[in-house]
């Protein structure tokens, strides 16, 4: 009997399911679609135009050396940027308009997504492309002359020339001489007729007339120049006691040789103070370089200049050295000397991480298939602040609101005969906030006489 009433029941149940499965199916929430592939260039290129030969050749190379070898780590190390390898491009500009539009053209048909060039007459035919392509220039070092009128596009992130010269003289004026000693100063200056290294000219005419610095009428010479014994010793006659030089490539090298040969180089700031015809040598900072002084690197401890945050290879302060050091051991089985390499080589590395992290920045805020080189400026470069690894936003690489220049950190360096290179020996001057007055690049003093230097904006 039990029997009998089990399998009405069990059919009853099947017939059910048969009707409430399909219902139950057709209720339920469809599977979503597979998130679409994002798609990433085989390659996101990056160039530098540099001067390999020609008059800056000592500093080209190994900007570029650094620049390119810091792609590699990273494309090694990361397989790139999110996945996508870097790839650089570069070209021999030799200093002439000519070749560095040419060859800017050229890459901007391949697709390049940001340039950096060196601070020569190069940047200064380039600065009205990158405004009119939007492709940003991002460079280690410029000139405020190249932001008037301000260029969106053109970023840098190290630093003015005029700022390296303000804290040069700062420095020395604070710390190295005495003047209740010695009385007041006297500052020669002898420059190549080139943009950058004359365009820290009228912010150290503002600091003499600021600061109670006596002037010398500037000595500005060709590039080309091979003997400079007439504008030293017109100099030393007129009663210098400190000769800034700005000058460019292995020729920096040549005016120290002759002021040692010439028996007008000080070995120290007392010297110099003390004894007449003797002058303390200062280089700015396209001069202050361990590649330049080849041939005269016996006189380097014997001078002074102005160094950056961003180039400095001393481990307390520089940014990533343990690196670099590692990747040149892997790479070259030694660490470069700093001729090779050196400060140059440092700055070349921080400007692709620069480029580096704006990229990877840009990717994270709009993806890869938005990436372009305005969407590069505003969501990879502006505001882009490192942690301690790149370089943190308090003492280093940040934007800076209207004209992108970073915070600007500068000390007054001397010769390190142990690491021959030159080295920080004061703390890092924040200038825009330590001398503002003087950050000018039109003003002329009012101890001119006739025939001086006039500063101007192109």
């Amino acid at each position: 009997m039990r029997r009998k009433m089990v399998k009405p029941v069990l059919f009853g149940l099947l017939a059910l399911l048969v009707v409430v499965l399909p219902l139950v199916a057709a209720c339920a929430k469809p599977a979503p679609p597979a998130p679409p592939e994002v798609k990433k260039p085989s390659t996101v290129k990056v160039a530098y135009l540099a001067d390999l030969t020609g008059p800056y050749a000592a500093v080209g190379p190994p900007l570029v050396m650094g620049f390119t070898d810091y792609i590699e780590m990273i494309n090694e190390r990361d397989g790139g940027i999110d996945g996508v390898p870097i790839q650089a491009l570069w070209a021999d500009t030799k200093a002439k308009a000519d070749l560095t539009t040419a060859a800017y053209k050229r890459f901007k048909a391949q697709g390049v997504l940001t340039v950096s060039c060196m601070v020569t007459p190069i940047a200064l035919a380039l600065q009205a492309l990158l405004n009119e392509d939007k492709i940003p220039g991002i460079n280690q070092t410029a000139t405020l002359s190249l932001y008037i009128p301000p260029r969106d596009y053109f970023w840098c992130h190290g630093g003015v020339n005029s700022n390296y010269e303000l804290a040069a003289l700062y420095g020395f004026d604070t710390e190295l001489w005495d003047r209740e000693a010695w009385g007041t100063w006297t500052l020669g200056m002898l420059a190549h007729d080139n943009p950058f290294t004359v365009s820290g000219i009228a912010a150290m005419y503002k600091y003499a007339d600021t600061y109670d610095v006596r002037l010398l009428a500037p000595e500005i010479v060709p590039v080309a120049t091979d003997d400079y014994t007439t504008q030293i010793m017109r100099l030393v006659n007129g009663g210098a006691d400190v000769i800034m030089v700005d000058t460019v490539g292995a020729r920096t090298g040549v005016v120290l040789r002759q002021m040692a040969e010439l028996g007008v180089l000080a070995h120290s700031v007392e010297e110099a103070a003390t004894v007449p015809g003797k002058v303390v040598a200062m280089f700015g900072y396209t001069s202050y370089y361990a590649a330049n002084f080849v041939g005269a690197l016996d006189y380097a401890p014997y001078t002074y200049g102005a160094r950056g945050y961003a180039g400095s290879w001393q481990e307390e302060y520089g940014p990533g050295i343990v690196e670099i050091e590692e990747f040149m051991l892997d790479k070259y089985g030694r660490i470069l000397t700093t001729v090779e390499a050196g400060t140059v080589y440092i700055e070349g590395w921080h400007n692709m991480l620069v480029m580096a992290a704006a990229i990877e920045r840009a990717v994270e805020a709009v993806g890869w298939e938005n990436l372009n080189g305005e969407t590069l400026m505003l969501y990879g470069l502006t505001g882009l602040i490192f942690d301690d690894q790149g370089v943190s936003g308090a003492t280093g690489y940040a934007d800076y609101p209207g004209d992108r220049m970073c915070l600007e950190n500068f000390a007054l360096a001397a010769w390190d005969v142990e690491h021959a290179e030159c080295a920080a020996i004061t703390p890092y001057y924040n200038i825009r906030e330590l001398l503002p007055e003087c950050l000018t690049y039109d003003y002329m003093t009012v101890q001119a006489g006739p025939g001086w230097y006039v500063p101007v904006a192109p």
